[in-house]
């Protein structure tokens, strides 16, 4: 997908953009609200992979497990698995409660996807982020400014003038459907 240019000849990319830099793209028509989600997706198939593994008590393999779709493509889980005593060195002299060991379960909204359970550690330079509650944040924020500008457009449109958000939220329930 090209980039679309900016005035000054760079290429609008949402991951170099503020919030107020992402609203006034939009409204200059440098890029669009499809174009921005289109980069997100590009940025969840890149780095929005699994970043930790299990820690198991003996450090044996798993067996492979496909997880939810991000980017339009089922997580791929790591089979290696690290033994905890790796990572504390003393767990033979551990006493306390039982411990809650890394392993693959059916999620509850889903049984036929699998999600990494229990104890985890990240993977040195797996170049991935677990990020799609920030990539949620973001598209909500694009949602939310998509529907102000239409409200304002249609308001225009009307001739109306002063505060939309005033008269927005001055909106009842009954008057909203």
């Amino acid at each position: 997908m090209p980039d679309q240019t900016s005035g000054n000849g760079k290429p609008f990319r949402v991951e170099e953009a503020t919030i107020v830099e992402l609203h006034q793209a939009i409204r200059d028509g440098r890029t669009t609200c499809v174009d921005v989600v289109r980069q997100y997706i590009e940025r969840v198939r890149a780095y929005n992979g699994v970043a930790s593994m299990l820690v198991t008590e003996d450090g044996a393999a798993v067996p492979e497990a496909a997880g939810a779709v991000r980017g339009q493509a089922p997580l791929r889980f790591p089979t290696q698995t690290i033994k905890a005593s790796t990572l504390l060195p003393d767990l033979d002299k551990y006493q306390g409660p039982p411990l809650e060991f890394g392993r693959m379960e059916p999620t509850a909204s889903d049984p036929s996807v699998q999600q990494q359970f229990g104890m985890i550690t990240g993977i040195p330079d797996a170049r991935q982020l677990n990020a799609l509650a920030t990539l949620t944040l973001l598209f909500t924020l694009a949602i939310a400014l998509v529907w102000f500008l239409l409200w304002k457009a249609v308001r225009a449109a009307r001739g109306q003038t002063g505060s939309a958000l005033q008269e927005f939220a001055a909106l009842d329930a009954d008057t909203i459907r």
